[in-house]
């Protein structure tokens, strides 16, 4: 596997204790072809006293192994395990906006 990252924060008047925050990371699965994107920007004060959250989370594919339901599932050992794996791509994305009430700094 390989992966790598950036990160930006940003400083603005009056917007304690920073102003944005914004993390982009990828990550590579070389032996399975697979990767995954992510990202995370936080946003202070967009208004006087709301911030702003974005999330995103991007996978192709996603790899799970499912040999059955339960915990007493018996594979077939005339089958590989790569049988058993399941590759589905899924993307996950989030916008929050709330009221930073309870903050406090000194």
């Amino acid at each position: 596997m390989m992966g790598a990252g950036f990160s930006k924060r940003t400083f603005g008047f009056r917007n304690l204790p920073y102003a944005t925050d914004q993390k982009l990371s990828a990550l590579y699965a070389f032996d399975r072809k697979a990767y995954q994107i992510r990202y995370r920007g936080e946003f202070n004060h967009i208004t006087r006293s709301y911030d702003l959250i974005l999330q995103g989370n991007y996978a192709n594919p996603a790899l799970r192994n499912f040999t059955g339901l339960g915990n007493n599932t018996k594979t077939n050992p005339a089958n590989n395990f790569d049988y058993y794996r399941t590759r589905y791509k899924f993307l996950e994305l989030e916008a929050l906006y709330g009221n930073a009430f309870l903050k406090t700094y000194t």
